[in-house]
């Protein structure tokens, strides 16, 4: 997801309130690259069935962007997510990424910091769509003492304010990763919560796992759905070398040690994980994925971003499963949870079956 729904929500046909309002967000130069980023993309986005029948659309595109309809179709139809024109369009950037997310942390936390914004709430991330430009902004944190991290991003969400179109920088790593894209940007307009990035992104997260599955076994792609199980093991296994050494960490950090000592026990705890990362890759046949990940760090930002994004997602699939894996009834369920407060939500997703009172209705 990103904030720039902040910006389009309030600038929507009211360009000439622009400066009025970045002004008094006091971020002028912040909001402004926003705005633009975000127009050239609307401006350059083509419908999907207009390209289809231009005679200068290679054939291997043409391949791609009718597989691409077929997802977005099968996001409305089976998963029941959002039928509107997000998706239906398609934008070539040329480029890795569309936009550059920079993250942050204390030194000595594996907390991440917030920006607030309206609408979107508090977000643990400044999206910028000139990477150069987070890179700057990245530098200023440092300076300040701040572990930072600049990850690219292949996809945004409006969240239904305009008609996100289909981007290249979703179909370069292959179909199966677009319609996981794809599953996980319609269910930000499915559901979104202010101020919950965890349960954000672990629903979109969820739904985008599931929507895949079903997508594979409806095409028949065994051989893929084969791979995409054995990259779900994957990416659990990293995500508990992640827990497990975040928690040693925070125990670090929360201890009396000088700061000098907690430094070295920094780099210590590195050094660690990342020799019990190259275990790992032997037990998955070597496969090679994360190692970009630890060829920038890691650092307490690098780490914050896993365990934010991904800390609620087994809860939720375990609710999900509790309601006969019946996917409206997982939409209905985790609606519900809007009515709590953050803790509470998390006290249910613990325990599925404890009750609260602000679920009111629910039945598991």
């Amino acid at each position: 997801m990103s904030q720039l729904l902040t910006i389009v929500r309030y600038c929507r046909g009211l360009a000439i309130f622009i400066p009025l309002l970045c002004a008094a967000c006091g971020e002028i130069s912040y909001y402004s690259q926003a705005i633009r980023g975000h127009a050239g993309i609307m401006r350059g986005r083509q419908p999907i069935e207009k390209l289809l029948a231009l005679d200068t659309t290679s054939f291997e595109s043409k391949e791609r962007l009718k597989e691409t309809l077929a997802i977005r179709n099968f996001a409305s139809e089976v998963l029941f997510l959002p039928d509107n024109d997000s998706y239906r369009s398609f934008n070539e950037l040329k480029r890795d990424y569309v936009v550059w997310n920079v993250f942050a942390a204390p030194e000595f936390s594996t907390e991440l910091i917030t920006w607030c914004f309206p609408i979107t709430g508090c977000l643990p991330y400044r999206g910028y769509f000139n990477k150069n430009s987070a890179l700057e902004y990245a530098r200023g944190l440092e300076v300040l003492g701040h572990d930072v991290y600049v990850g690219g991003v292949s996809a945004y969400s409006t969240l239904g304010w305009f008609a996100d179109p289909v981007l290249d920088t979703m179909l370069i790593h292959g179909m199966t990763w677009a319609a996981r894209i794809i599953f996980h940007e319609l269910a930000h307009q499915k559901l979104y919560i202010q101020d919950d990035t965890e349960l954000n992104e672990a629903f979109a997260d969820t739904v985008a796992n599931i929507g895949v599955e079903k997508w594979l076994q409806h095409t028949r792609q065994n051989a893929e759905y084969e791979s995409f199980q054995e990259q779900l093991v994957r990416e659990a296994d990293f995500h508990a070398l992640i827990m497990e050494y975040r928690d040693k960490y925070q125990k670090l950090y929360a201890s009396d040690r000088p700061v000098n000592e907690k430094r070295q026990g920094k780099e210590e705890l590195h050094r660690d994980m990342h020799q019990k990362y190259q275990r790992l890759k032997i037990k998955w046949g070597n496969h090679s994925e994360y190692d970009a990940w630890f060829s920038t760090g890691p650092n307490n930002a690098h780490i914050g971003t896993i365990t934010t994004y991904r800390d609620l997602a087994p809860l939720l699939k375990k609710l999900y499963l509790a309601n006969d894996s019946d996917i409206r009834r997982f939409y209905e369920a985790v609606q519900l949870l809007t009515g709590c407060e953050r803790e509470e939500r998390r006290i249910f997703l613990g325990n599925i079956h404890s009750g609260l009172s602000c679920l009111r209705t629910y039945k598991p």
